[in-house]
């Protein structure tokens, strides 16, 4: 999984390394950790030249998101967005989600 950042990520933030960290990937694809999701966050691996900590993306400065093929994480990520369920412990490795709680009826 992997999201593109828009041209002009913003942050209510003060923190001005943080700025400049979204400057640097302002435009760019940044790939997804994605044994935690989040319905309106998402979370980056350490970034070569930028953070070697990672990046809390928020949903607001995602301008596309790209599953990779994931058809399974796609539809738990579609669901978790709509509020019908709550996720947030995704096994890449074998393709099992956790820890999933339906908050509505489908």
């Amino acid at each position: 999984m992997r999201i593109l950042i828009v041209n002009n990520p913003t942050t209510n933030t003060h923190d001005a390394e943080f700025r400049q960290m979204l400057k640097k990937v302002a435009g760019k694809w940044l790939p997804v950790e994605i044994h935690c999701l989040f319905p309106d966050q998402y979370n980056t691996p350490a970034i070569p030249n930028v953070t070697e900590f990672g990046l809390r993306i928020m949903e607001y400065n995602v301008q596309k998101i790209d599953y990779e093929g994931d058809v399974h994480l796609e539809a738990i990520h579609k669901l978790m967005r709509s509020g019908i369920i709550k996720c947030h412990h995704y096994k890449g490795e074998t393709g099992t989600f956790v820890d999933i709680q339906y908050l509505s009826k489908l």
